[in-house]
C-alpha cells in the first residue's frame, strides 16, 4: 500500500475464493480462537483488509453494496472470518481516514494493509444501580445496569440498560 495504487477491482469475487480457504480452516480457527494463518494470509493476499481504506492511501474504498457482498461471501465460507474482516476493515478504513497524516503514513507504509482492531473509544464502567452490578445474564429477571462514559472534555454519558428476560 506504500505506492498509493488502488487494488484491482473484483473484491466480492476474491472473497468467494477466500471463503473456500476459510471453510477449509474453520475448525482449526475455532480451536485456536483466532483465524488460522492460511486464512489471514489469504485475506492479505486478496487485499480484503483494505476494502474500506481510502484510495488515496492505496485501499479499495469499496462502495456499500460491494462491501456487503464481500462480507456475505466470506461468511458463507466461515461466519467468523466474515465478522473478523468486517471489524478489521472498518477499523482500517476509519484509521486511514481520520488519523493524522504521520500516523497514516507509518501504518500504511508497507505493501500489505495493517490489521487494526479495537473499539476506538475508552471503555465505560458498569456501576451499581438498585443493588445490581455486572453483565446482564440471559437467565436474569429485571436486572438494571448503568454504564457511565466520561468524555475527554469531562462530560458524561449515562446509559441505563434493563434486562427482563426470564
Amino acid at each position: 500500500m506504500a505506492d498509493g495504487a488502488a487494488p484491482q477491482t473484483g473484491l466480492p469475487e476474491r472473497a468467494i475464493a477466500v471463503a473456500h480457504i476459510a471453510s477449509e480452516y474453520a475448525d482449526e480457527s475455532e480451536t485456536l480462537g483466532k483465524l488460522a494463518e492460511p486464512v489471514v494470509a489469504a485475506l492479505h493476499e486478496n487485499e480484503l483488509f483494505g476494502m474500506w481504506v481510502p484510495k488515496s492511501v492505496g485501499g479499495a474504498e469499496l462502495d456499500p453494496v460491494d462491501s456487503l457482498q464481500v462480507i456475505e461471501n466470506l461468511a458463507y465460507g466461515d461466519p467468523s472470518t466474515g465478522w473478523v474482516l468486517m471489524a478489521a476493515a472498518l477499523a482500517n478504513g476509519t484509521g486511514a481516514a481520520y488519523l493524522e497524516k504521520s500516523a497514516v503514513d507509518e501504518l500504511f507504509a508497507e505493501d500489505q494493509s495493517p490489521v487494526i482492531a479495537g473499539q476506538g473509544t475508552r471503555p465505560g464502567n458498569a456501576v451499581v444501580w438498585n443493588g445490581i452490578a455486572g453483565a446482564c445474564a440471559l437467565a436474569c429477571y429485571d436486572r438494571r445496569l448503568t454504564f457511565r462514559e466520561q468524555f475527554i472534555d469531562g462530560r458524561f454519558l449515562e446509559v441505563r440498560c434493563a434486562c427482563a428476560i426470564r
